[in-house]
This record gives C-alpha cells, sequence and structure tokens, in this order.
C-alpha cells in the first residue's frame, strides 16, 4: 500500500501558541494484550507504516482495542494532548443521516471500505516526529533486561535451555560479558531489581490528614526487609475529610490498583496501624466509601 501522493494530500499538525510538547506517562498492559501489541508492532514496522524512532520530544500511549469477531487486536495511540494542542480544521464532518438519504433511493448499490484508511494518507515529513508512541519492550519474550540486570525466562521447564542458548549466541555475537560469580541458572526464584519470585510480600500503609503512602517490602536471605516499591501521593480536598480509617482504605485500594501486577501473584501481608482487612470482613453490611 504506497498510499496516496503527499501532492495530493498530507496530513499537517501546525501546534497553537503556548502549546510544550508533552510526553505522556507510560502505562501498564496486562501480559497478553503487551504480547498481541507487539506481534502488531512488528507488523505494522516491516509493512512500513510505522519506523523507529529514538528521541522525541512528544510521546503517547498505545490503546489496544479488541476486536470481537476476530480477537486481534487493533492499535490506537492517545493522541488526546496533540490535538488539544492542534488547531481545528473547520471543515465539518458529513452528516450520516443524510448520507443515508442520498444512497435509500437508488436501485444499484456497491460497498466498500478502505484498508487502513488512516494509514494511506501520510503525515508531512516536519511533524512526524509529534506522533512517536511508546511500544512495550520487544525484549520481553523470553528476556527482560533492566541495564546490567538480566533474567532469562522460560513459561515451559523444557524451553529453558534454548531460550539460554538464543540469548548466549547473541551475547557471543556482540561480545557481551557476564559476571559469573552472580549467574545463576535454573532456579525457579531468584533476587531480580531487589524483587525475590516466590517469597511472600508486606505492604506497610500508612495515611496522615493529607497524604497516603505504602511500602511494599521483602524479607531477603539474611531475614531483613527490602524494599521493593514506594507509593505516596497527597490528599484531595474532599479526601481530607474522610475519617482515619477511610483514609486507610483509600490508601490500600490505590497501592493495590498501582501495584496490581506484584500483589495478585503472591500472598501479601497488609501491615497497618489499624486491621483493615479484619475491620471490612466483620462489617454487617459496607456502605459509602469503604464500601466502594
Amino acid at each position: 500500500m504506497p498510499g496516496l501522493d503527499i501532492k495530493l494530500v498530507e496530513h499537517k499538525l501546525p501546534i497553537k501558541e503556548g502549546y510544550l510538547p508533552i510526553k505522556q506517562a507510560i502505562r501498564r498492559m496486562s501480559m497478553d494484550t503487551e504480547l498481541k501489541v507487539k506481534e502488531e508492532i512488528e507488523r505494522l514496522l516491516k509493512a512500513g507504516f510505522i519506523r523507529p524512532a529514538i528521541y522525541a520530544d512528544w510521546l503517547a500511549n498505545i490503546v489496544s482495542v479488541l476486536k470481537r469477531k476476530t480477537e486481534a487486536v487493533r492499535i490506537c495511540v492517545d493522541y488526546r494532548n496533540l490535538n488539544e494542542a492542534s488547531p481545528k480544521d473547520e471543515y465539518p464532518m458529513p452528516m450520516a443521516d443524510m448520507l443515508v438519504d442520498g444512497a435509500v433511493h437508488n436501485q444499484m448499490l456497491s460497498f466498500m471500505d478502505g484498508n487502513a484508511g488512516y494509514n494511506q494518507i501520510m503525515v508531512a515529513e516536519e511533524d512526524i516526529h509529534k506522533i512517536a508512541f511508546m511500544c512495550p519492550g520487544h525484549i520481553g519474550h523470553s528476556l527482560e533486561v533492566y541495564i546490567d540486570d538480566v533474567v532469562i525466562k522460560s513459561p515451559e521447564e523444557g524451553d529453558h535451555v534454548s531460550n539460554l542458548r538464543r540469548a548466549f549466541l547473541r551475547m557471543r555475537q556482540h561480545k557481551l560479558k557476564m559476571n559469573p560469580k552472580k549467574c545463576v541458572f535454573g532456579v525457579q526464584a531468584g533476587n531480580f531489581l531487589g524483587f525475590l519470585r516466590g517469597t511472600p510480600l508486606k505492604l506497610y500503609v500508612s495515611a496522615s490528614e493529607v497524604s497516603i503512602g505504602s511500602l511494599l517490602v521483602q524479607d531477603n536471605k539474611e531475614g531483613k526487609e527490602q524494599a521493593v516499591y514506594y507509593l505516596s501521593r497527597t490528599l484531595t480536598e474532599v479526601e481530607r475529610k474522610y475519617s482515619a480509617i477511610e483514609r486507610l482504605c483509600l490508601a490500600l485500594y490505590f497501592t493495590a490498583v498501582k501495584l496490581r501486577h506484584y500483589m495478585l501473584p503472591y500472598t501479601v501481608y497488609i501491615i497497618a496501624k489499624t486491621d483493615l482487612i479484619k475491620y471490612m470482613l466483620t462489617r454487617p453490611m459496607l456502605r459509602g466509601r469503604i464500601g466502594k
């Protein structure tokens, strides 16, 4: 699909005066969705619809939409910030009912649908940098990397040797060396970025009159607590009117939403000034904010 000639038409994205570039904070997606998004990104890359960008002033998040009929994933991008900064084209969209009226009185009709219509009109070269979007890491099929920490992962035990071989061949190709004193192979749990796979978690929750916070920790091999994640935020004006127990419940809810991917697979012990879980489970009926 070569697309329409830019001499005929192209998308231009001027920016209104006073607007600065915005880089959206990265959003998480489920592992299943991430794998489907990666496949679609690779397909679009091979087709030439998209291209890699190393540096970008504007940066948006992918929004995945599941097509119900085919179970395929449609890749959309959250361009709300860019849309707000761009002047609007005042040419009105056609009114649907008028289009239908114009078609119904004809004796013969043929229906067509543009294939990836948006991608057939090119973006002006000088504006392409404004539509950059962040992709989920393409490393994550069998390998996770954070600077110099590497984890080779295998959902099935029988695949692990081949995944190791693939990683080692790539390292050898690029002359990348590992530290043998810090390498551990063929285990079901280990330390990665301060997080031990398979060890119970402790969640400390606190709330003051103006803020809430939490600390996720694990006991290391020496039996000492090791921080995994910190969270905190300031309370809104309405939230400051909550009772002490309501603020603690809010802190627990806020943490559970943010750290869902840590907490779902493991046992988590909640530690707070008040036994929140016991408080909620012993209520004959939960109403209001606590119930919510």
